[in-house]
């Protein structure tokens, strides 16, 4: 079990590094895509954002994660000289071994703590609103056909 859980830390230490490496290139992309679509730029955003939360994900996993291989090593090979007593011993043994189930609650937690923070971010950007009932929503459409119309002739005298 101890080979497997060194195994499993290392292996995501390096989907860690290959996930900065996704981000690296994901801002490298945003900059250079300052002249495309806005449907482009959302989708980029939106996977620049995704891969910030999986990475923040992954870092906690890997932190509670090594704090549990970290606390079952030790108490395994060096508990011995911290507590004299084998009961007591066993007992602090048996406790970092069932510590899975709070390093997985603690990726719970955190996970929804970013990820509100996320949405907060999301809803601080401005809103627009435009009529489209009456008089006013009437006006707001003849602008838009109007100005279709006209991009279009000028392209076409163009």
């Amino acid at each position: 079990i101890f080979t497997l859980s060194a195994i499993l830390f290392f292996l995501n230490f390096i989907d860690v590094l290959f996930d900065i490496i996704l981000i690296r290139q994901n801002l490298r992309l945003k900059k250079l895509l300052t002249n495309s679509s806005l449907t482009a730029k959302y989708q980029l955003e939106e996977v620049y954002q995704s891969t910030k939360f999986s990475v923040f994900l992954i870092l906690i996993h890997i932190i509670s994660f090594g704090v549990y291989v970290s606390a079952v090593v030790f108490f395994r090979y060096f508990g011995s000289l911290i507590i004299s007593d084998p009961y007591y011993l066993f007992g602090v043994r048996i406790m970092c071994s069932t510590m899975t189930p709070t390093y997985h609650l603690v990726l719970g937690v955190f996970s929804i703590l970013f990820l509100n923070r996320i949405k907060s971010k999301k809803s601080e950007g401005t809103t627009i609103q435009m009529s489209s009932t009456g008089r006013s929503g009437a006006s707001n459409y003849d602008q838009a056909i109007f100005s279709i119309w006209n991009s279009v002739s000028g392209n076409a005298a163009s």
